[in-house]
């Protein structure tokens, strides 16, 4: 912040002298641009945040996504990752999960006809 705050200063960017930039109103305005990023890919999200919820609240349905792990010859080394929607690094890590479950998430909507949350491969 104080890299930040020098650098405005010699570009005389700063309203009064940078006495009301802190760092608590960078770090909320950091979230407000991540928050409008991740806007974009909001349906994909939603069908990411759905799946795992759908998945995890019931023992059967994660017994049965486990066996399609092991059906495919795929090691069950990441969890299933649910964020937290107001806070975004968890979302990142939701999402940066989910490419190693896109196969079983289409393999489980086959298994499970009320699982609606399989993933189109541009998602």
């Amino acid at each position: 912040m104080d890299n930040l705050k020098n650098h405005l200063s010699l570009m005389r960017s700063l309203v009064c002298e940078g006495k009301f930039l802190y760092v608590r109103c960078g770090n909320h305005i950091l979230n407000l641009i991540v928050k409008a990023g991740l806007e974009k890919a909001d349906a994909a999200i939603g069908k990411i945040r759905e799946g795992i919820k759908y998945i995890k609240n019931s023992e059967i349905r994660l017994v049965k996504f486990v066996e399609c792990l092991s059906n495919l010859g795929l090691p069950c080394s990441k969890k299933l990752c649910q964020d937290m929607p107001i806070r975004w690094n968890s979302t990142y890590q939701m999402i940066e999960s989910a490419p190693a479950y896109q196969q079983e998430y289409n393999r489980y909507d086959l298994i499970d006809p009320n699982f609606r949350h399989g993933l189109l491969e541009n998602e």
